[in-house]
């Protein structure tokens, strides 16, 4: 039996109305994150984050895109650390849902890949993401970075600017255990999901930070998917095992 169901998690993404930031995190500055990117509508509201993975692929959250084959009403920004000074606009050509997407557990392989048009020039304000090696596995207990333009408070205003904190990555078994799921949806080798979040819940990601790469040392190694509110000591933050998803985006990208 499960503590929550997808009728109760929020996403720490999607929500056209109000727009979000991450909470109580401090202003960041893209060109010591040039990996970030936001994902707009086409009116320019941010809805989600993402991360560059080459000059042409952006990673994202699977529920960010919503299956949409063909997202002509949105678009990917680059470069950008206000929202009021703008980046670099790229229109996408497709997404690609990761297949699995739901079929574990609600939100379990929550990852799409964004094809762009045209391709990212890379300068200080835009630079692909590494991702791990085999040999760089998830750094349990390791202090990571995240960032984004979502909430300061659950129900909080938009930042203009990009915010950032840290969080700890949690054991796999102590995040099966927090959230009541079973062990290998956090645990072993093709387990879709890892947990980080400090012990009193704070700082922490918010509505509108999905989709964001979770990185230690400039590695990427989950994407911010969802939580039990913003602020939860009970429920860690969850995010997408990126490590151990790898081969989707190497068999569907140029990496």
């Amino acid at each position: 039996m499960f503590k929550t169901s997808a009728l109760v998690i929020l996403l720490v993404g999607v929500c056209h109305a109000q727009p979000t930031r991450i909470v109580g995190g401090e202003d960041a500055d893209i060109r010591d994150i040039p990996w970030q990117v936001s994902l707009q509508y086409s009116d320019g509201f941010h809805f989600c984050g993402g991360s560059i993975l080459s000059s042409k692929w952006v990673l994202t959250a699977g529920h960010c895109m919503n299956s949409d084959p063909n997202p002509s009403d949105k678009r990917v920004v680059v470069g950008m650390t206000k929202k009021s000074e703008g980046g670099v606009v790229h229109t996408i050509k497709r997404s690609i849902q990761h297949p699995q997407y739901n079929t574990v557990v609600s939100y379990s392989h929550d990852m799409t890949l964004l094809e762009l048009n045209d391709p990212i020039e890379f300068n200080e304000r835009a630079q692909p993401v590494r991702l791990p090696t085999d040999d760089e596995t998830l750094p349990v207990g390791k202090i990571a970075l995240i960032q984004g333009w979502g909430r300061l408070w659950q129900d909080g205003d938009s930042p203009d600017q990009l915010q950032k904190t840290t969080l700890p990555i949690w054991d796999p078994k102590d995040c099966a255990n927090a959230w009541g799921f079973p062990e290998n949806v956090f645990v072993g080798p093709d387990a879709p999901l890892i947990c980080a979040a400090w012990e009193g819940a704070m700082p922490n990601t918010c509505n509108g930070d999905s989709g964001g790469p979770l990185t230690y040392n400039g590695i990427q190694y989950g994407i911010v998917s969802f939580g039990m509110g913003c602020v939860n000591p009970d429920y860690p933050k969850v995010f997408t095992h990126v490590y151990n998803l790898r081969n989707f985006i190497y068999d569907n990208t140029d990496l």
